[in-house]
Order: structure tokens, then sequence, then C-alpha cells
């Protein structure tokens, strides 16, 4: 059914169906989702229905953290890990250093639900900012939920 879904140009069922039933598990309208999510009702109501075709990353990632669950709960997507390179050798860097890049949107995943997601309360404009990031390059240690935490604070003392 999933693959009719798809052709149908409907999102998948799981997204459809797991918003619904989390939403109506809080007694809550589509509206008050929308409202707490920073989205319209009628949003809500085309990703509840299917006539919404492709739902951005940055609006799951508002429902879910309305709903307080992580957004592979409404998509039972796992979002990919980040991308680990090692520098050439010969170029004058350690081999022996990890460097990579990370998108915004897997920046994101990995600060939701943490420690610093929740000290941090970020507005919707601060995660669509992050979520909106091209690549981050990384060297020494992978980026984590710190990581996030220190760019929004950056952003927050307008050094970004």
């Amino acid at each position: 059914m999933h693959a009719d879904n798809e052709l149908m140009g409907k999102p998948p069922r799981k997204l459809r169906e797991r918003l619904a039933e989390l939403r109506e598990e809080r007694g809550w309208s589509q509206a008050e989702l929308g409202r707490l999510a920073g989205l319209s009702s009628t949003t809500v109501s085309r990703i509840e229905s299917g006539d919404r075709v492709d739902t951005r990353w940055d609006t799951i990632v508002k429902l879910a953290s309305a709903l307080g669950v992580e957004p592979e709960d409404l998509t039972g997507e796992q979002r990919p890990a980040p991308r680990v390179v090692r520098p050439p050798v010969g170029d004058g860097s350690d081999a022996d250093v990890a460097a990579g890049r990370i998108t915004g949107p897997e920046l994101l995943h990995l600060y939701i639900g943490s420690t610093w997601w929740r000290e941090d309360r970020p507005t919707h404009e601060e995660i669509e900012w992050l979520s909106g990031l091209a690549d981050v390059l990384w060297t020494g240690r992978p980026p984590t939920a710190a990581t996030a935490h220190a760019l929004i604070m950056q952003r927050r003392a307008g050094s970004i």
C-alpha cells in the first residue's frame, strides 16, 4: 500500500497515521497542533488527509517537537549518520584526524531531544535556520548536540 501512496502523490501512510494518532491521543484538534507547531491547521489537515505531497523535513521536525516525539516516530525513517571521511595522506594533515561534513537536518537530528534542546528551547526560526544550513565541515570529533547548541548560542549572540 505504501507504493500506492507514492504513486498517488500522497505522503507515506506512516506519517499520516502517526500524526493523527499522536494528536488524538493528546486530545488536540488539528488547529491546536498547528498552533503549537507554528503551522496552520490547514497544513496539519492536508498532511493527515494525504493531500500534502512533499512534507518538508523542517515541518516534520516542528510537528514532532510539538508532540514531544522524535521525527522518526512520525516518519518511520532513520536519518543518516554524519559522514566521516579521512583527509588524503600526504596533504600535510594528520591522517588520524577524522574530518567530514554534516548537513543542517542531520545536525538538527542530533540536537532534537537532547539536554541542550530542552535547555535552549529553540524558536521555530532557530530550528529553520539550523535545518537550512548547508554542509557544516568539521575536523577532530564528529558533531554532537553540543555543536548545535554552540551554533544556536552564537546566533543568539549575533556572532553568526
